[in-house]
């Protein structure tokens, strides 16, 4: 009996298999575009085309795109990409980042959430922004932020028609202002869920009907 439900246990997992496990991060510059290329694979989504500008003002010094590391991140049915770098801000001084990139996958993606892994104190501002043409939405957020829109294969992030203002930060992904303060901004996190696809259904199916199957022979 234990071996049939093992059996079972098995071809559940096999059918419902993603990505999973520590994968070393990568500087983006490595991806992005024009010296770059290639893409990341993250469960069933796709992320590539990816580009990144960044400017400093009041004597900070903007993280290079080779200071930049990406790397996949999950967190239960989200699936997405880590941005880390030091976007670091001392009293007087600004950090404006814009990171752009594609994701795709061959099933609907239905939500994007955005994570802000940063701080500000005495007035400074540390904000993360994220929006799409190909399925119109803008996430602005100091911490967390989500939305949910109907499935689609494929998104443009950032919105190539607004764009990033590097003077002033407007539409740029990664703002940190100090002010009269601090702000530091340490990582961006992306995170996309999917339907599972047509495919990935009929498979898990027949893992259950063929389990089934087992189990009554069994009894």
């Amino acid at each position: 009996m234990k071996k049939v439900l093992l059996a079972a246990a098995s071809l559940l997992v096999v059918a419902s298999l993603g990505w999973a496990g520590p994968i070393p991060p990568v500087p983006l510059s490595v991806y992005a575009l024009p010296v770059g290329g290639g893409s990341i694979t993250v469960g069933a989504l796709t992320f590539s085309n990816f580009s990144y500008v960044a400017n400093a003002t009041g004597g900070a010094i903007a993280p290079t795109a080779a200071q930049v590391l990406v790397q996949p991140y999950s967190s239960g049915n989200e699936y997405g990409l880590e941005f880390t770098a030091g976007w670091v801000a001392q009293p007087g001084q600004a950090q404006y980042a814009d990171i752009n990139f594609t994701v795709s996958c061959n099933c609907p993606i239905i939500d994007a959430v955005l994570i802000n892994g940063g701080n500000a104190t005495n007035g400074g501002t540390a904000t993360v922004y994220e929006s799409s043409a190909s399925v119109p939405f803008t996430l602005t957020t100091g911490s967390f932020a989500s939305t949910t829109f109907a499935g689609t294969s494929s998104l443009g992030v950032i919105d190539p028609e607004s764009g990033c203002n590097l003077t002033t930060g407007a539409g740029c992904t990664i703002s940190a202002v100090a002010n009269g303060g601090t702000a530091h901004i340490s990582g961006v996190f992306d995170l996309y869920s999917t339907v599972p696809e047509p495919a990935s259904l009929a498979l898990l199916g027949t893992a259950l009907i063929g389990a089934g199957l087992v189990l009554r022979r069994r009894l």
